[in-house]
């Protein structure tokens, strides 16, 4: 490029680049967000080295601590969570605190690192971490943490064997801060599930707590508003009955190993939960719903988006649909139970195919974990 092709305004340099001054409007406006989103991320960033510097000062002086004095500090820290909650300092002690623990019990302490993952986790956000890092060492920082101020924790993993196994690795430590942990994994009893719910620190997958939380759905019927689920929960350890008794705490405390598989990749295979219901007008009422589905037109009455699995009518299929049902006993003159209905009916036919999205076992339906 001669100089005489170069525009007015740019550098020479490594690769042309224009002046602020050249900037549109636009431009300068996600300049400005930039360095503001910059200058945002350099104060965390040096907040949470603070958080760092500080509960390495606060480590420190538990070292000489005896294993009674280590108690009383342990007692000191749990009554201080549970009265004043997640607030900073509390957590910093805290972190300092499961960190001796870890220490003395495990003959690991928690890198500067791992408590740099554990206050990015505590406070609501994603750390990612590489390989041999010590991601289930750092987890206990913020589940300790939690379930010392009283929260029930479930710390979600990637299957039941690692489930199962960082339960037990981390036992010594859990045991030695006063808390009780416990696996919940595949072909557990109900009251077995029950028990081990219970616990302050539960070790499980999403599959398990999922269909956990389903099963507490079936049991709670249609009394699902807020006091109705308090109640269960002051029930929960009272039934005599454990098949009606719900199985978890509460859904209030999540970590989740490999966010990105469980919440992106395998949220796209729906988990099912099913109850026998005594009614004889079933098959017919899903054969109609088959039928209208039939009835309707792709991109005329209905849009798909694939990738998604989603199905959104048209404003003429709506109409369509209407008219259809209409003529159909009284299931089907209420809009929005006919849209849905028919919805699932489109989805069964266009997104679940035999031996693809699920297959027949024993004259049963199992949907297939595309992951």
């Amino acid at each position: 490029m001669s100089d005489s092709q170069i525009r007015p305004g740019l550098k020479l340099g490594a690769y042309p680049q224009q002046q602020e001054s050249e900037l549109t409007e636009f431009e300068q406006a996600v300049h400005r967000l930039l360095q503001r989103v910059k200058t945002r991320l350099k104060r965390r960033i040096y907040s949470q080295k603070f958080i760092v510097r500080q509960v390495n000062r606060y480590q420190q002086s538990l070292q000489e601590c005896t294993e009674e004095e280590l108690t009383r500090a342990i007692s000191e820290l749990r009554e201080n969570l549970q009265h004043h909650h997640l607030k900073r300092d509390l957590i910093i002690r805290s972190f300092a605190v499961i960190r001796e623990v870890a220490g003395r019990t495990l003959g690991k302490r928690h890198f500067d690192v791992q408590l740099f993952g554990g206050w990015i986790m505590i406070n609501g956000m994603l750390a990612e971490m590489d390989t041999g890092e010590g991601k289930t060492l750092t987890t206990t920082l913020p589940a300790c943490t939690a379930a010392l101020a009283g929260i029930p924790v479930h710390v979600i993993t990637a299957n039941d064997y690692l489930a199962a196994r960082d339960a037990e690795t981390m036992a010594p430590l859990y045991e030695r801060l006063g808390l009780t942990a416990s696996a919940v994994v595949d072909g557990m009893e109900t009251d077995v599930r029950h028990k081990n719910y219970a616990a302050n620190i539960v070790h499980t997958t999403n599959k398990q707590i999922t269909f956990d939380y389903l099963r507490d759905r079936l049991v709670m019927g249609n009394n699902t508003n807020f006091f109705s689920a308090q109640y269960q929960q002051i029930q929960r350890q009272r039934q005599a009955d454990k098949n009606a008794a719900l199985l978890l705490p509460g859904l209030c405390f999540a970590l989740v190993d490999e966010a990105d598989s469980v919440l992106i990749d395998e949220a796209r295979t729906p988990l099912i939960i099913t109850k026998k219901v005594n009614s004889d007008s079933d098959t017919s009422f899903y054969s109609d719903a088959l039928y209208l589905a039939s009835k309707l037109v792709d991109k005329q009455d209905y849009i798909v988006d694939t990738k998604q699995r989603l199905i959104e009518f048209t404003p003429l299929g709506e109409k369509s649909l209407a008219q259809l049902g209409d003529a159909m006993n009284s299931s089907w003159h209420h809009k929005r139970k006919r849209e849905a209905t028919v919805k699932q009916a489109l989805a069964a036919n266009l997104f679940y195919k035999l031996n693809r999205q699920y297959v027949i076992n024993q004259s049963k339906v199992q949907i297939i974990d595309e992951s």
